[in-house]
Formats: C-alpha cells, structure tokens, sequence
C-alpha cells in the first residue's frame, strides 16, 4: 500500500494533456456529432486510475456549457483516490484525495522512495471502514484481480461501430521505483 502512497504523491498534481481533452471533446455530443452524424453515444474506456480522463471532461463540460449526456467513462482499474472496503458484502467507497489516507502510513511514500517495497505497518493501525470496521483498500486493480466491469466492457467492444485503442499496448510492466 505504501507505494500506492508514492504514486499519490506524483498524480495528485498532474494536468490532463491534449489526449485527454481530444477525447473529452468526443464525450459533448455536438462536437462529436460533427464527426460522426449517427453515433448514438460514446463510450471512452480507461485503463488510468489517475483520473485526468475526468478533470478533462469536467473542464470540456464546463468550458462549452454542454453535458456528454450520452457518453460514459468506465474507469476500469478503478480511481487512486478512492478507498472501498474489503469486505464483498460492504459497499463503502469514499473519495480520499488526502496522503497518507491514516496516520500510520505517513513517511510510506519516503520509504518507498528509498527503494524499501513493503514498509512495515502495524494490521491495527490500519485504515478501517466506518460502516463494518474490515481493512480500507485503495480502489484499484492489483495485479492478479480482474479489472471492474470486464464483462460489460467486452460486450460493448463486441457492439461498438468503431473502437479506438490509444496510448496502450495493454501489457503491464512492472519496473522499481
């Protein structure tokens, strides 16, 4: 969890870039509609958890005064700013731009830094869930875990007119930091 904690650290101050707003752009659907007359809607899907594909779309939204009403953005490896619950039967999620997310954790993101992987913090120490007091998570996709909503993802795919696949080769490296 910590280098999740060093990776906060990074993003937390990050700014979409051009691809962001292009895409976002593609979520308003006059803009849109400008180059594809008949699509009915858009579905941008991500494998980011950084969340510039929605600051980007925030600001198109705001800036032309238009919704992308019939667009969607599924976040697939989940957000770096939200902690859930551990519990399958919990379904508590919170907005947690805050690092570290408990006092326990903080100088995590140093360690790490350092190049120690896996600091060591007390299981009790722990951020707990207000609702039924399991282990809080960050709400991404370890790996080993099935990304959110796969099964939905591949049926658009299977449905979509056209499908653009950019910025991924979708392989995951791991590298240190």
């Amino acid at each position: 969890m910590a280098l999740i904690f060093f990776f906060l650290k990074r993003v937390r101050n990050a700014v979409p870039n051009a691809a962001h707003y292009a895409l976002a752009r593609l979520a308003i659907p006059s803009t849109r509609h400008k180059l594809a007359p008949n699509s009915k809607s858009m579905v941008h899907i991500t494998q980011n958890v950084d969340g510039l594909c929605s600051k980007a779309i925030a600001e198109v939204e705001s800036q032309t005064g238009e919704s992308p009403s019939d667009s969607e953005l599924i976040e697939m490896h989940g957000r770096l700013f939200d902690v859930v619950c551990t519990a399958h039967d919990c379904d508590y999620q919170e907005y947690k731009p805050e690092s570290p997310i408990c006092p326990a954790l903080a100088g995590t993101e140093l360690t790490v830094a350092e190049g120690d992987l896996e600091p060591v913090v007390r299981r009790a120490d722990l951020p707990r869930c207000p609702k039924c007091g399991q282990l809080l998570r960050p709400d991404v996709v370890w790996f080993g875990e099935r990304p959110k909503r796969i099964h939905e993802i591949l049926d658009i795919a299977d449905q979509a007119d056209l499908c653009l696949i950019i910025g991924t080769s979708a392989l995951v490296f791991y590298s240190s930091v």
